[in-house]
């Protein structure tokens, strides 16, 4: 799980200051058109200089930059808007238009919006969205703009961050400098209060996490040793890139070969630990009609809950009105190598329609430049929205947590270099946070590649069909392994996995090519 899952007028000061001093070049250069004073005494050791036309700059004409953001308006969000448009006046002169939209109808909406020519000029995009808005040319190549206005996204987003949003070496996007996208590992927070009450050591392995979970139910049986649903807990014990993929089929990241996944001794001891966990019951017998894996942990019902460090960063909160309770986070790593499939899941896109395009990527930039500029986006208006107490971020007094004044989406846009602790955090998050990357040895090396599922169709429909009828049930740990899995196995072959391999390795190899 990751911490949620997430995309012209000619301007910039820079353009003028160099058409400005162009100019200028021009007229002190070009004598032959100048006439010289009149000489005076004083003239044999000095001339008088000749006065040269002042060049003026015009200033740029007002837009309204439209941005379409997924969820809920956030609060004042036209008190911040007004300080932005006061603050860019005289360098950007633009005006920004927000539309929220509900998250079930985002991806639909925006193809619509984008496609129709709709008033659209940035959007939030994740990996399959910007693949069909490329495929439908929906969204703008920015590749020119960003050179021309977009020096300062380049110098403070790393580099590693940009194939996620390049295809065909053109850039659709520009990425948020994502935290905590490290895989390889298996995540939780658990009631720390309750390991020590057991006389357990840190749980550093899965071994010593059963040890807890039999502790659990044995001294306190009123209590869940896990609480997850159905789709919360996936192990994957090797480095393999599944997202946009077929069903059942993935990318072996060490050798760079597609592979049915069921047929990998790491998919089978990922449906075994499942299965172990169900039938010495350290999760609920009705792990299949769970919605809300997080509420039994919130309640005190359970002892851990599934979840990265920014679910623990919730879930400390959560549980502080439970009397003695304290949790930690506890993650382990099951795959030989950590690594990334992508180093991030969030980008703003323009949508090829746009009328404004540069102008659009000259806002990006502006508020990637610096602290001020970011903190004014990202947090609003000081002392309204927000205060610094103790080096960290709190809100102001009188206000209720609970109705933040100013709550805008930063993993949009996020930024390490400029990100500041919250005061609402859990002590040593946000140093946690900052390094959750830090051990990455393995970078999927096709990292922007998008699988076209065009010429496999029927076959990814109906690998889909049965994954959904066998592997969600396996992952459950509700079904027998040993006799449900062959069977899996053979219903998806039926499907055409094979043909679905082939395809994959067929497009990853090309897509390889293309980047030498």
């Amino acid at each position: 799980m990751s911490g949620l899952q997430t995309k012209g007028s000619k301007i910039l000061v820079s353009t003028m200051m160099i058409t400005t001093m162009a100019t200028l070049a021009a007229c002190t250069s070009n004598t032959t058109e100048s006439t010289p004073a009149p000489a005076t005494p004083a003239a044999s050791t000095a001339t008088t200089a000749t006065a040269q036309p002042v060049a003026t700059v015009k200033p740029l004409d007002q837009v309204t930059l439209n941005i379409v953001f997924p969820g809920d308006p956030q609060p004042d969000q036209a008190t911040v808007n007004a300080a932005i448009e006061k603050a860019v006046k005289d360098e950007l002169n633009v005006k920004l238009n927000y539309t929220y939209v509900p998250w079930d109808d985002y991806a639909t909406k925006v193809k619509v919006m984008t496609s129709t020519g709709g008033n659209v000029d940035i959007l939030w995009t994740h990996p399959e969205l910007l693949a069909q808005l490329i495929s439908s040319n929906s969204v703008a190549a920015l590749d020119d703009a960003i050179a021309k206005v977009g020096k300062d996204l380049k110098a403070n987003i790393p580099d590693y961050y940009w194939p996620v949003v390049q295809v065909k070496g053109k850039t659709y996007g520009v990425p948020a400098a994502q935290i905590g996208t490290a895989a390889g590992y298996t995540t939780f927070t658990v009631r720390k209060d309750l390991r020590e009450k057991y006389g357990l050591s840190e749980i550093k392995t899965l071994d010593d996490m059963l040890a807890f979970y039999a502790a659990v139910k044995k001294n306190n049986p009123e209590i869940i040793p896990l609480s997850q649903s159905n789709t919360s807990f996936d192990l994957n014990f090797k480095e393999e890139f599944v997202r946009g993929l077929p069903s059942g089929v993935g990318i072996d990241m060490n050798t760079m070969k597609a592979e049915n996944m069921l047929d990998t001794p790491a998919y089978k001891k990922g449906l075994d630990f499942h299965r172990e966990l169900f039938n010495k019951g350290y999760i609920s017998k009705d792990v299949l009609s769970i919605k809300d894996f997080r509420a039994a942990f919130a309640a005190g019902k359970a002892a851990s809950v599934i979840g990265d460090l920014p679910e623990y960063n919730i879930n400390a909160r959560t549980v502080s009105a439970i009397p003695g309770a304290q949790v930690e986070f506890v993650r382990i790593q099951i795959t030989p190598k950590v690594f990334q499939e992508v180093t991030t899941w969030n980008y703003q896109s323009i949508a090829a329609g746009s009328k404004n395009i540069e102008r659009a990527v000259a806002f990006l930039n502006w508020f990637q430049k610096n602290q001020q500029n970011y903190d004014l986006l990202t947090l609003g208006v000081e002392g309204k929205h927000y205060v610094i107490k103790d080096g960290a971020v709190n809100f102001p007094a009188g206000v209720d947590p609970a109705k933040p004044p100013y709550l805008p989406f930063e993993w949009i846009w996020q930024n390490p270099k400029f990100m500041k602790s919250k005061g609402t955090d859990v002590k040593g998050f946000f140093e946690a946070y900052k390094d959750y990357d830090k051990d990455v040895t393995l970078r999927f090396p096709a990292m922007g590649f998008l699988f076209d599922t065009s010429t496999i169709k029927t076959e990814v429909a109906s690998l889909d069909s049965v994954n959904a009828e066998y592997g969600t049930v396996l992952k459950s740990g509700t079904a027998d392994v040993d006799k449900v899995l062959p069977q899996f196995k053979e219903k998806m072959k039926q499907a055409g996995i094979d043909k679905a391999i082939a395809e994959v390795q067929k497009q990853l190899d090309a897509f390889m090519a293309s980047k030498k």
